[in-house]
């Protein structure tokens, strides 16, 4: 399982869906710029919901998420990477 960044959340036909850079597969890049433009990476769809809701939560942009990659299309994305407690102190921190 690779993780990515979310970097679009509005999906046009409403199915949860999000554009995930993920690390590795989309982060080539030239003269500094990334070789696939945000707008052009391909949609990750949500895994299946463990609940008999069929709920599902769709991350905020910028949210460090897992996805499984099938191929260069084909992603479903799970749920948000936890920062560790010290990464998060230091957050709080610097946020001040």
């Amino acid at each position: 399982m690779k993780t990515g960044i979310v970097v679009n959340n509005f999906d046009p036909t409403y199915k949860n869906r999000c554009q995930i850079r993920v690390y590795g597969l989309h982060t080539q890049t030239v003269n500094g710029q990334y070789i696939i433009l945000d707008d052009d990476l391909p949609w990750a769809l949500p895994a299946p919901a463990n609940t008999s809701s069929g709920i599902s939560s769709v991350p905020k942009v910028g949210s460090r998420v897992y996805v499984d990659v099938q191929d260069d299309y084909h992603i479903t994305y799970y749920g948000q990477v936890e920062l560790n407690r010290q990464i998060k102190e230091m957050l709080n921190e610097n946020a001040d």
